[in-house]
Order: C-alpha cells, then sequence, then structure tokens
C-alpha cells in the first residue's frame, strides 16, 4: 500500500469520541479482571467475529457496557457472599473493585455508582469506621438524588442504611429525617400496608425508645406488629421481636407513672 492509500484510509475512518476511548480502556481493565492479565488494547479483535474498537467503536461499547453490568453483577453476589461469612476484608476488596468497574465504565456520577457506594458504606459500618460510612451513605444518596432516581425501594434502603448509622453516631434527629423519609417511599411504593413499611415503623420505634419517647415509640411498635401481622406468617420473628419491644416499652411507662408521685414527694 502506498503512502497516499495508507493516509486516505486513515482520513475514512471516523475518529473515535472521548466517550467510546474511555470504554475502550474501561473494557480492558473489565477483561483485566475476568482473567487477571494487563488492559487490552483498543485495537483487539474479539475470537467471536466482533469488528474491533477502532472500526466499530458503538458496537464495542454496547458491548463494553453489558460485560460491566455482567461483571458488576458478579461483583455484587461476590460481596454479599463474604460479608455473611464475615470476611470482611475479601467483602470490602469486592465492594472497591465494583465501584471502579462504575466509575471507569459510566463516570464518578452515573446512577451505577450508588449500589458499590451504598455496600462500602455498609462494610465500614460493620468495621466500626463510621465516618467514611456516613460519607459513601450520603454520597450515594447524592447520586440517586442526582440522577433523579425513581427506584423508590432502592432509595429507601439507603436511607435506612444511613438512618441507622445517624443513630449510630447519636445523630438522633437526622436518624428520624431518614427513617420518616424512608416510610414515604415504602408506602408510595408498596402501599400503606406492607412489610417493607412495618420495618421503616420498627426502626423509627427503636430510635424513640432509645430516645425514652415510649409513648412514640409504642406507637411504632403496634403499627409495625399490625402491619407485618397482615403481610408475614404470625409465627413470623420480626412480629415477636417487636413484641418484646413493645412489652418493654409498656413496663417502661408503668415505671415512670410509679415514680412520679415520690418525685413530687421529694420537691415538696
Amino acid at each position: 500500500m502506498t503512502r497516499a492509500n495508507k493516509e486516505m484510509v486513515m482520513r475514512t475512518t471516523p475518529a473515535m469520541p472521548s466517550k467510546l476511548r474511555r470504554s475502550a480502556v474501561a473494557l480492558g481493565i473489565l477483561l483485566a479482571l475476568l482473567m487477571g492479565s494487563a488492559p487490552l488494547q483498543a485495537n483487539f479483535r474479539y475470537s467471536d467475529g466482533l469488528q474491533s474498537i477502532a472500526t466499530d467503536p458503538h458496537r464495542q461499547l454496547q458491548e463494553t457496557h453489558g460485560r460491566g453490568e455482567e461483571i458488576g453483577r458478579g461483583l455484587s453476589r461476590e460481596f454479599i457472599w463474604f460479608y455473611e461469612r464475615g470476611k470482611y476484608p475479601q467483602a470490602l476488596t469486592a465492594a472497591e473493585r465494583a465501584r471502579s468497574l462504575a466509575t471507569n465504565l459510566y463516570g464518578a456520577r452515573h446512577i451505577n455508582n450508588a449500589d458499590p457506594l451504598l455496600k462500602l458504606g455498609i462494610i465500614h459500618q460493620t468495621l466500626g469506621q463510621l465516618s467514611r460510612a456516613r460519607d459513601y451513605f450520603e454520597l450515594s444518596l447524592r447520586i440517586l438524588q442526582h440522577n433523579h432516581c425513581r427506584d423508590m425501594p432502592h432509595m429507601a434502603i439507603t436511607l435506612t442504611n444511613l438512618g441507622n448509622l445517624y443513630f449510630e453516631l447519636g445523630d438522633y434527629h437526622a436518624s428520624e429525617r431518614a427513617h420518616r423519609k424512608a416510610l414515604d417511599l415504602r408506602r408510595t411504593a408498596f402501599g400503606p400496608v406492607s412489610a417493607e413499611a412495618a420495618q421503616s415503623l420498627y426502626n423509627l420505634g427503636v430510635l424513640y425508645e432509645h430516645q425514652q419517647d415510649y409513648a412514640r415509640a409504642a406507637r411504632q411498635y403496634q403499627h409495625a406488629i399490625e402491619l407485618w401481622s397482615a403481610t408475614l406468617d404470625g409465627n413470623h420473628p420480626f412480629i415477636g421481636n417487636t413484641r418484646q419491644h413493645l412489652a418493654r416499652v409498656h413496663l417502661a411507662q408503668q415505671r415512670t407513672l410509679q415514680r412520679r408521685p415520690l418525685s413530687a414527694t421529694l420537691e415538696r
């Protein structure tokens, strides 16, 4: 081929947009995760007959995202497997890889980053690193809000984790706000009578009980029992556990009432 012909070929080959170039690099990272090898070059050709990135970038972008979603699901399962078995360093690694994958494929503010960030928050909270967990939970929530997420159950899960973390940090007002928002989302998504709404009511009951606001705690627990009784088997442990909490709250209320006359006598 002459020099002129080479230049003509170069001119007729469309330039790859920057977004597609980033995806080409991400594809190398994806395959490296799968095979433990170095990232592949952009002109790598698949053995199944797919055209190279340089000649068909749009098709390659679709292939890259498809592989990315598949690997992301695998990392999510890996995180759960390790976490449930108490293998927290391995779970942390899986969550970090999932976040890196989503960032490289879609960008740091894409909605696909929300779930890895949530998992990073969970593992850091489990390890007692509460400030880092808060940062991850709040960033996950901001990404969902930035992308106008319509997945109300996902939003509610993030808010619930954030509410529980605020509780651990002693920020009870923030905890209540998060659990109230989660309750509203669950009522909208699942209806007013649902096991999911009952979970948020239970969380609010725990919060109020801890603050010794026994009347409000009792109302939340009672409502949670009613919803769980309507949606779960009557012997479900959630119901039994909440009844124990309710009995404890009623006992605390009785003790408070019994102490009042004594306090009044001492004041006189």
